[in-house]
């Protein structure tokens, strides 16, 4: 037995299909959202390949990997303040007399 890149148990005479998934991001930059992601069905050949065409049955439904969750990104209460900077020395420039 060996692990391939879904994490899916897979015997080198198997044809186990695994579910892939492809993330997105959270629907709010703060406070809840929704995350999406695509979960897709493929077939594993007898060598462990796994084929990049997603196929519509054969992977186990009650199986299937959630495709929506919710997220946090940060808290929307972030709170704000001016920082001040000291004063710089006032450099007195030359002065011309009025006649």
């Amino acid at each position: 037995m060996w692990e391939n890149n879904v994490g899916v148990q897979v015997s080198m005479y198997s044809t186990v299909i695994p579910w892939f998934f492809f993330s997105f991001q959270c629907t709010h930059s703060c406070g809840k959202g929704v995350q999406h992601r695509r979960v897709t069905c493929h077939r594993v050949n007898a060598y462990g390949w796994i084929d990049p065409e997603p196929v519509s049955r054969g992977c186990n439904n009650t199986a299937k990997p959630p495709e929506v969750q919710t997220c946090v990104i940060a808290d929307c209460r972030a709170r704000f303040m001016w920082t001040l900077q000291p004063w710089e020395e006032v450099v007195p420039t030359q002065c011309f007399a009025r006649k």
